[in-house]
């Protein structure tokens, strides 16, 4: 029986018919991920030699407030002096002299460290031939439906076989070889500074700190506990194992970061921690934390499936992205790549846990590109957006977490230090504010260059994602406790941040930038579209909270105030050339107004078009803003990093323009997707592969102005035959539907709230009132 036998390979598969390379080339290109939300792994597949790097999501370089002159960015805010003198000059349309200005406004990357790796773990196959010429039918894969990696291959007719996966449950990774090893030679390779060490033929414990110039770092340990058939001893630094047939691995890893503010340590003995989920992992042995894990994985990614008529999975991975790569399509690798982008997120999002970074949970290097962070001015928001419309809500309560404790608690500072808003007590909900670079240990103040690191509306761009979050599942007591307070907090900073234009009436942010090029402005798109889907949004939240006799969560004087500056906020306007002006004073198509070399063609962001997409002010309510939207998308051009052309396909599929969202998607897999079907920025970006999953969710399902939408922008490619089960719509409805030659054939609705709604479809508009619980189906 051949390997391919052994494993019959589902359309959910990724599989290939060699190992990755080494080194950092084949980790972010080639070797294949693994996670459970805090713990990652990388798996390379290598025959002589097997390769699993690993992470742990807190596990970062960087400091805490007040150790090593660490300010969270706040060291030259002026309480306001600077904003103050900036916006007078703008006011005056002074921009050069504001210009200059700015740098007032940057922070200091003091303590701000990186997202660090943990480390290596290696096996080594010592007997001879075990190298690629003396196997044969090699494979290696990962299964998205059970989140399980594995390779095998024949040597000597012997079959060898490794699986793993990361059990959220059991907070391991866990790991089986089945073979005939003559020797096997385990060895781990930290990262960071070890202090102690201690290896047996059980396994190996190590524990450290991450190395910090100026203050002591983070804690952490790992175990790694070996249970197998054969011999085993120690060597060294080597685990040895001889004469064989089975061996199972088992790791855990813990830093004592803690959610606290402002320490972010919690008191725990770390090494027992880890030394017990893998006792736990052993007494329980692989095949019963194989079922646990599915039993937790399994119902949560099988929410969703999508058809497209798609291909069957008879070529590797790899050799199906080149076919595309070289003019062909692919319905199997779209349908992939959708899925693709819901594992991943599940293998790095969970509950009690740290939201996904730039790049999820796996990294390799100590210095990151962009230190692995957090970004806010959409890079964060867009790893979010699969989670509600791909039905994974549960993956976003990190994300309440991270908001409520590294966030509104430090931003609370970084406000009054740069606006003069508050009194400096971290305690009192005075307003909060933070910028585009973020950390775990609360760093909220501005970049170290303004011209990407002034942002202070893009916390009002994160609470998008969490006021969406209670749209989708209606979950009011998530709403009171964890989502609607920041969202009132950050209401109440721009209730006196706003200022008034003294021609028209209107309330201006200034100063703003809008990401990350331009001119220094009052009132840019960006940032009044912020502004304005915050009012809205905490309007709407008011009104839920008290419809549900939750009155005494509302500051009805704040509610007020926000009530009648609503209005005076203006989002965009329509240039003369037909565009949304990206700045107020946008005009001609050659230089945007401004004689500013700042202002890039084809810029990588288009942030005046938020409110297409992911916001709410322009929808078919405002037609001719919608058309503005569609000339300026086509002036921002077809080409763009992963994450920007993950954008464009929300945006055209908002714009009800399938076949430019279908285009947008080609351009993505053909320009920005990796072997291993990882998006390039480049580097690896996870923002990417999760924003292509909720694009296309948007391609085949809307709910965003007050009706369900299905298929609002089928492209020609799909129009054949499909179907889609599962996917939410705003309002806790669950939606599958089926067409063919472009006509929906049915459309099952499950309701888990009472709603009402308007169905549209095709050319067909219903009335719908459903209770919790209930179901219907219509046959077409």
């Amino acid at each position: 029986m051949s390997v391919s036998e052994l494993y019959e390979k589902s359309p959910l598969t990724l599989w290939y018919r060699q190992p990755s390379r080494e080194g950092h080339q084949g980790w972010e290109e080639d070797a294949l991920p693994i996670g459970n939300g805090e713990l990652g792994c990388k798996i390379f597949g290598g025959i002589r030699r097997e390769r699993i790097q690993f992470n742990e999501k807190s596990l970062w370089s960087g400091s805490t407030l007040g150790e090593g002159g660490n300010s969270n960015g706040n060291k030259n805010g002026d309480f306001g002096e600077s904003l103050r003198r900036i916006r007078k000059l703008l006011a005056r349309k002074n921009y050069a002299e504001a210009r200059e200005n700015m740098t007032r406004l940057q922070g200091d990357e003091t303590g701000l460290g990186a997202y660090q790796s943990f480390g290596d773990l290696f096996l080594e196959f010592t007997e001879p031939g075990m190298d690629a010429a003396d196997v044969t039918e090699y494979e290696r894969g990962l299964s998205l439906e059970d989140g399980t990696a594995w390779v095998r291959y024949r040597r000597q007719e012997q079959i060898y076989e490794r699986s793993c996966f990361a059990s959220f449950p059991a907070q391991a990774a866990v790991f089986r070889l089945h073979g005939n090893f003559t020797e096997v030679r385990i060895r781990m390779d930290i990262h960071q500074k070890l202090e102690t060490i201690d290896r047996t033929v059980d396994g190996i414990c190590l524990s450290g700190q991450v190395a910090e110039k100026d203050a002591a770092g983070l804690r952490f340990a790992v175990t790694l506990r070996v249970k197998s058939d054969g011999e085993q001893t120690v060597c060294g630094e080597e685990l040895v194992i001889t004469h064989a047939s089975e061996i199972c691995m088992y790791l855990a890893a813990a830093t004592d970061y803690g959610w606290e503010y402002p320490r972010y340590r919690r008191k725990a003995k770390i090494t027992e921690l880890v030394s017990d989920r893998t006792e736990q992992a052993v007494q329980k042995g692989y095949d019963r934390l194989y079922q646990e894990h599915l039993q937790d994985y399994v119902p949560l990614f099988s929410r969703v499936s999508l058809e497209l008529g798609q291909e069957p999975n008879t070529i590797p991975a790899d050799a199906l992205l080149a076919s595309v790569q070289n003019g062909q399509e692919s319905r199997l690798l779209e349908v992939l790549l959708f899925q693709y982008g819901r594992y991943l997120i599940l293998s790095s999002s969970r509950a009690g846990g740290l939201p996904a970074n730039l790049q999820g949970v796996w990294n390799d290097q100590n210095a990151p590109a962009w230190q692995s962070d957090y970004h806010l001015n959409i890079n964060l928001q867009m790893n979010y957006w699969l989670s509600l419309n791909t039905n994974l809500p549960e993956t976003m309560l990190p994300l309440f977490s991270y908001i409520n404790q590294c966030l509104v608690i430090p931003g609370r500072e970084t406000a009054w230090r740069y606006t003069g808003i508050g009194d400096g007590d971290s305690h009192s909900p005075t307003g909060w504010m933070t910028h585009t670079q973020n950390n775990i240990f609360g760093h909220t103040g501005p970049g170290s260059d303004w011209r990407w690191g002034w942002a202070p509306a893009v916390g009002a761009f994160l609470l998008q994602n969490t006021f969406d979050y209670y749209r989708f599942t209606q979950d009011i007591d998530m709403l009171e406790k964890e989502i609607y307070p920041a969202m009132e907090e950050c209401a109440r900073l721009w209730s006196q941040l706003l200022t008034e234009d003294e021609e028209t009436g209107e309330l201006l942010c200034s100063p703003c930038f809008s990401p990350e090029h331009g001119p220094v402005t009052a009132g840019n798109t960006f940032d009044e579209t912020m502004v304005w889907q915050l009012y809205h949004d905490v309007l709407e939240a008011s009104d839920a909270l008290c419809a549900g006799w939750r009155e005494y969560a509302v500051d009805k004087n704040l509610i007020a105030l926000i009530r009648a500056q609503f209005p005076r906020i203006i989002p965009c306007t329509v240039g003369d050339w037909g565009q949304i002006r990206e700045w107020r004073e946008e005009d001609t198509w050659k230089n945007r107004g401004f004689d500013d070399q700042d202002v890039q063609d084809r810029h990588r962001h288009f942030s005046h078009l938020m409110g297409v997409y992911p916001g709410q002010y322009i929808n078919a309510q405002r037609p001719e803003l919608m058309e503005a939207a569609r000339i300026s998308m086509r002036d921002r051009g077809e080409e763009g990093p992963s994450w920007s052309m993950a954008l464009r396909i929300g945006v055209w599929a908002r714009l009800l323009d399938g076949n430019a969202a279908f285009h947008a998607l080609q351009s993505l897999i053909r320009h920005n997707t990796m072997n291993n079907l990882w998006g390039y920025h480049p580097p690896f970006q996870i923002d990417g592969n999760l924003g292509l999953s909720a694009g296309i969710g948007e391609m085949l399902l809307q709910s965003h102005d007050h009706c369900i939408h299905i298929l609002p922008a089928l492209p020609d490619a799909w129009k054949r035959e499909g179907s889609f089960q599962g996917l939410l719509a705003r309002g806790n409805i669950t939606v599958d539907a089926q067409w063919k030659q472009g006509k929906i054939r049915s459309i099952r609705l499950r309701s888990g709230s009472d709603s009402q709604f308007l169905l549209r479809f095709a050319d067909q508009e219903k009335e719908i009132c459903m209770r919790d619980g209930e179901e219907r189906f219509f046959e077409l």
